[in-house]
């Protein structure tokens, strides 16, 4: 009350000297809460804009004040009232931060860590101390790293931050990722990263259709096929066929880069037609009828071991311009008399008739040939 009176009697140094003596009086009297808002009441009242000698000298009185509160470890009371503005010396909320990190109060540390602008506190001091508490592998683990993450992004500091992202299994990860180009510094973690946004099984993606997949690790995808030329196709290629279930993975990461840098993938469609084969056959067909790089006559051999593959062999044969083979196929796999036709008017070569009229006799397939 004698402070706020003096605002009209005295002036702002004597005023000021008023209201702390009470304060001072309050702590003696371990009257913490009420110190604690007092203070804050003097400080949020306090015009120090106009004269900065008298700034000064405030600032340092109150500095003095909550050093005094945090050093009783009544922290509790002023915490969410020491002013960022103006800032105090970084002592003071380095103090109340130490204070709730050593006691595991992550609540509170956490809270006043996304309160508080960087610059007003030690951020490397408290990354050091995280790290430290991370290694101890205590309950407070998944506070500490979530802690870390936030100073480091709020620092700039991707590259720490993915570190403790990936074991988070944190999904930002991929945008930051995306955004920065550093999944090369993260070629050991290959893996973790791509199943960010995959929680089950990976048993349970045999039973799922493919464009379930794909709308799950559309990301992860995006960010290997965009880093293409430093993430070697042929490393992930290896990557990913050490485990039966991540090769639809492979699969998704190599279709798309056929579909938007075929030259890349050029020298791996071999591989992509065993893929389609096992995860979209339905499209097999188009793949083969739209690529060129791929080896005919091996694509023929694995076919040929597989069942339901008569179309593709039948375009494939014929690709190599084996088309009796081929018109064998449709007679005898097919036995579709009306497509053997077509395939034999489309090449228009005689002796493809003889050979189909008289292969289908052999076989006692009957074909109805047309009549012009």
């Amino acid at each position: 009350q004698a402070w706020q009176i003096g605002k009209y009697v005295v002036d702002d140094y004597s005023r000021l000297e008023t209201g702390l003596k009470g304060i001072a009086k309050l702590m003696e009297n371990n009257q913490w809460d009420e110190a604690a808002s007092q203070i804050s009441i003097i400080v949020s009242n306090t015009n120090i804009i106009d004269d900065p000698k008298f700034k000064e000298f405030a600032i340092k009185k109150w500095e003095n004040i909550f050093e005094k509160i945090i050093e009783s470890s009544n922290v509790d009371s002023i915490a969410q009232k020491i002013p960022l503005d103006p800032p105090f010396k970084k002592s003071l909320y380095d103090g109340v931060l130490d204070f709730y990190l050593k006691r595991k109060n992550m609540d509170s540390f956490v809270r006043l860590l996304k309160k508080w602008p960087p610059r007003l506190f030690s951020t490397r001091h408290f990354e050091d101390r995280l790290e430290e508490s991370i290694e101890e592998h205590d309950s407070s683990e998944i506070s500490y790293r979530e802690a870390i993450i936030y100073l480091y992004l709020s620092e700039s500091r991707y590259s720490k931050a993915v570190s403790h992202m990936l074991v988070a299994r944190d999904i930002r990860a991929l945008d930051i990722l995306l955004s920065h180009s550093l999944i090369s510094q993260f070629k050991d973690k290959i893996i973790d990263i791509v199943l960010l946004p995959y929680d089950g099984n990976l048993r349970e993606l045999a039973r799922m259709h493919i464009s379930e997949i794909e709308q799950i690790f559309d990301k992860p995808i995006e960010l290997l096929v965009q880093s293409r030329h430093s993430l070697k196709i042929s490393d992930m290629i290896a990557l990913f066929t050490k485990s039966e279930d991540l090769r639809v993975i492979l699969f998704l990461y190599l279709k798309k880069i056929s579909t938007i840098d075929p030259v890349s993938c050029a020298p791996f469609e071999n591989k992509l037609i065993e893929l389609y084969a096992l995860f979209d056959k339905d499209h097999l067909l188009n793949f083969l009828k739209s690529r060129s790089n791929y080896d005919a006559e091996e694509a023929i051999e694995f076919c040929s071991k597989q069942k339901g593959f008569s179309g593709e062999l039948i375009y494939l044969w014929g690709k190599i311009g084996e088309n009796k083979k081929a018109l064998s196929l449709i007679i005898d796999d097919l036995n579709d008399p009306h497509l053997a036709i077509e395939f034999v008017k489309n090449w228009g070569d005689s002796d493809l008739w003889e050979f189909m009229i008289g292969y289908s006799t052999v076989s006692y397939t009957h074909l109805t040939l047309p009549t012009n």
